[in-house]
């Protein structure tokens, strides 16, 4: 059975009991009044229990030296050194921090993960990782692979904190277009990271409509201390429900989108789904034909042309023709 968190709170206070030099071998009616004060009303079947688990749980993994001494009628740890909070991990463990490490290092410089790597690393240097694993280090053939770090990441705790508390900010933006920076006011919903670049959704209030701004193209921003209350209706699930990529047209509807590939390719597709609305239409030994149910968009046209001269996209009309011109352009590059 799961130990739940308010046992795990009786443990270290039953370990701290038991290490307390001024007040020694305590008693269960000793254990039974630290943890009531603490955690609420525990019975003596509770600690009796408990008592157990820490000296015998073998998943538990604390395996304390609990000992009883008659002679002063309460419990003390045989091994005068030991504390649960100095046990050791066992291997898998070990190698299981390691992983997260380098889990961590994809977001190096991102202010709201960066307490996380900062306890990752004190709990490294508190087991000594590196003793413990020796030249046999994770990363010598696990490689995690890290996306280049973007100006405008630093805003991320402003806007996680904007988000939680409902705070309007103000930011100066600077679309790809040659024009000069704006001001714009938003009220901040959601964060949102695709390939490598973070981008935060919100109400803009002048324009009246959800809009999205990406966080390297921010040249400043000022939280206010104005509140905002949030669309009920607005739901950041069903907004991206039908979306490919971070772009989400607003005059646009979700409409199915069918194409074939080989079956080289196929196999790929089928593997990791372009879409999770993607569905098998029908499928031989050579091709199969795909379906998803997307609004059209930039990133939509992008993925559909890097299948290149292997994919064919049947409808709807309007995007085959966009594809088929795309091609032809780009076609014009080499016979010029």
């Amino acid at each position: 059975m799961p130990i739940n968190k308010s046992a795990y709170i009786r443990f270290r206070i039953i370990d701290q009991c038991l290490r307390n030099k001024q007040k020694p071998y305590p008693s269960k009616e000793d254990l039974i009044e630290a943890c009531t004060e603490v955690v609420g009303k525990v019975s003596l079947r509770t600690i009796e229990k408990d008592l157990e688990e820490m000296k015998n749980n073998e998943e538990l993994g604390y395996l304390a030296p609990i000992v009883y001494e008659r002679r002063y009628n309460g419990y003390c740890y045989s091994d005068q050194h030991y504390s649960i909070n100095k046990m050791p991990l066992r291997e898998e463990e070990l190698y299981a921090l390691d992983f997260a490490k380098q889990l961590m290092r994809q977001f190096d410089g991102l202010q709201p993960v960066q307490s996380f790597a900062g306890a990752v690393q004190k709990i490294e240097e508190l087991i000594n990782l590196h003793d413990y694993l020796g030249d046999e280090k994770l990363d010598d053939y696990v490689q995690v692979e890290k996306g280049w770090v973007q100006t405008g990441n630093e805003y991320l705790g402003v806007l996680l904190q904007a988000i939680r508390e409902r705070k309007v900010v103000t930011l100066m933006y600077q679309r790809f277009e040659p024009d000069a920076a704006k001001q714009h006011h938003l009220h901040p919903y959601l964060l949102k990271e695709y390939r490598n670049r973070w981008y935060v959704l919100g109400y803009h209030p002048d324009k009246k409509q959800i809009t999205t701004f990406a966080l390297d193209r921010i040249q400043s921003l000022e939280l206010k201390e104005e509140k905002f209350s949030r669309e009920s209706s607005f739901n950041t699930r069903e907004y991206f429900a039908h979306a490919f990529g971070i772009s989400v047209p607003n005059n646009l509807q979700p409409a199915k989108v069918t194409f074939t590939l080989p079956a080289s390719e196929a196999m790929y597709v089928k593997s990791q789904p372009l879409h999770h609305s993607q569905r098998i239409v029908s499928e031989t030994s050579k091709a199969c034909k795909f379906e998803i149910e997307v609004i059209e968009s930039y990133e939509l046209v992008a993925q559909l042309l890097s299948f290149g001269s292997k994919i064919k996209v049947h409808s709807p009309a309007h995007l085959k023709n966009k594809i088929q011109q795309e091609l032809e352009a780009a076609l014009q590059n080499y016979i010029k």
